[in-house]
């Protein structure tokens, strides 16, 4: 049977990390096209086939790879940048998973900046996309990462990830003006079917909102005054008083309201949310009641800023900086990480194997790395004195060695010779170097993070995995952060019977 093996991650009072805004009453969209093609050029790479045609009033961008390259679709434009702004238009497409780029070009044509959505799997169904200021970088010219005030040209593209051919529509592209992101958020109100609501925002971790052992319906709800952006939430429950189980809504008004996120699994004594680009007014978290457990009680609830969830890699990165050194990846808590290449030469299926054990299942998928338990203490590699090496000190044939007191565990990888051979061998040898008898468990855990570390960031971008399949459909690895964290990262989630908890 296939499950779904969920990694542990939770990350983050209420400090209101939040961005808020005032309304956007006096600011007047500018549409810039409707999808005529006329104002629209084909620019392909060298060796791409690209055409562009009006498709029922939507401009249609049909391609075809051979190999790497890009497709560019230009407007030229004259526009004038509001202090904060967000470009939007709708996208659909018929197409394997490919990059999309989103370029504006400067007055002097030679400063790009651009939003760049890697490994994008198009909608079939038409769907809006927002392209803020804040998502926006400078990719290249001699300017430097100056401001951009002026915009002479817009670029839509596509660039070859699987390649092959297909088609992309884009319509209603429009500049929408915002308000400015430099309004320091109010305090906000809580309010509460019952209890003290004040007690989950005070920052003080000994207080909690808890309620009523006759309010069958509880929940905790917060005005933020006015429109907010943020990234997530971080709860902290108060001891004895988690909840399983629990619903987070939104609201514009108060009134109306809509599910943000519902949690069925919480484990630990402190939930990390990821919700990455959310906006609202009003939050509202509804906890489950369970006959069988206390009523819960909420201790802290702290909004995250929209950096705090940017990415994948800058969550997890968040989440390892509360960790214990060795609950996470070297590199995915921003340290050096050394690794070697596992392979036969030129082969598209090389994989990394790092100074610590950790081996990547292929290119942009998860990795498979070693902890310990040494009568029953967990061990991780930041507990052991390590050493690496080549056989017979040329051979391609990599080995990792942990020293823990008399305990070893040497990892040994090697690729197959056959030219069509897919994956590595890889093998685990514990050895006991004292007198004395240890109970040792070798825990492999199944990790979504790429061996390739999250600063590398071109060509073939590093950190969080992009997929992670194990064994012959084993067990299969949701690369998007589990937006609950479970137990402490130390515990039992790196159990091999973790890997059947969901």
């Amino acid at each position: 049977m296939r499950r779904l093996i969920s990694i542990a991650i939770l990350a983050g009072s209420l400090a209101i990390a939040a961005s808020c805004g005032r309304g956007t009453d006096d600011l007047a969209p500018v549409r810039i096209d409707d999808g005529s093609p006329a104002a629209w050029t084909a620019h392909p790479a060298d060796g791409v086939e690209m055409s562009l045609a009006g498709d029922d009033g939507a401009l249609r961008l049909d391609f075809r790879f051979t190999g790497g390259g890009y497709a560019i679709a230009r407007r030229e434009v004259d526009l004038v940048l509001p202090e904060n702004f967000a470009f939007t238009f709708r996208l659909r497409g018929e197409c394997p998973v490919n990059t999309l780029e989103f370029k504006l070009v400067d007055e002097t044509g030679e400063n790009v900046w651009w939003h760049v959505k890697r490994d994008y799997a198009f909608p079939r169904a038409w769907t809006g996309v927002t392209v803020k200021k804040r998502n926006i970088t400078f990719a290249w010219g001699p300017d430097g990462d100056g401001a951009l005030r002026r915009v002479s040209a817009i670029e839509i593209v596509v660039t070859a990830s699987e390649g092959g051919a297909g088609s992309v529509w884009i319509d209603d592209l429009t500049l929408v003006p915002l308000p400015p992101q430099d309004v320091p958020p109010s305090p906000p109100v809580p309010r509460a079917s019952s209890g003290d609501a004040a007690a989950a925002l005070d920052g003080d971790p000994a207080t909690a909102w808890s309620p009523d052992a006759t309010d069958r319906a509880p929940a905790v709800t917060i005005d933020l005054v006015a429109p907010c952006e943020f990234g997530g939430l971080v709860l902290d429950w108060a001891p004895g008083g988690r909840a399983a189980a629990y619903v987070l809504e939104i609201s514009d008004d108060g009134e109306i309201w809509r599910e943000l996120l519902s949690v069925s699994d919480a484990a630990g004594a402190r939930d990390r949310l990821y919700l990455p680009e959310s906006e609202a007014r009003h939050l509202r978290l509804r906890p489950h009641l369970d006959a069988a457990s206390p009523p819960p009680a909420l201790a802290e609830l702290r909004i995250m800023p929209l950096s705090w969830s940017s990415s994948r890699e800058a969550f997890y990165a968040a989440v390892a900086a509360e960790s214990p050194r060795g609950s996470f990846p070297r590199a995915v808590a921003g340290e050096q990480s050394y690794w070697t290449v596992v392979g036969a030469d030129a082969s598209p299926r090389d994989l990394l194997f790092n100074e610590d054990g950790q081996l990547e299942t292929g290119p942009y998928r998860g990795s498979v790395e070693p902890f310990l338990r040494v009568d029953g203490a967990l061990t991780t590699w930041a507990d052991v004195a390590a050493e690496h090496w080549l056989a017979d000190a040329c051979l391609p044939i990599p080995s990792v060695r942990w020293r823990a007191g008399d305990v070893e565990l040497t990892v040994t990888v090697v690729a197959p010779v056959e030219p069509d051979a897919r994956g590595v061998f890889a093998r685990y040898r514990l050895a006991n170097r004292g007198a004395t008898a240890h109970r040792v468990d070798l825990d492999l855990a199944i990790r979504p993070f790429q061996v390739n570390p999250p600063s590398q960031t071109l060509n073939r971008p590093g950190g969080a995995a992009r997929a992670v399949h194990s064994g012959k459909s084993l067990a299969e690895i949701d690369p998007e952060p589990t937006p609950v964290l479970g137990p402490d990262p130390r515990a039992a989630f790196y159990r091999k019977s973790a890997l059947d908890r969901v």
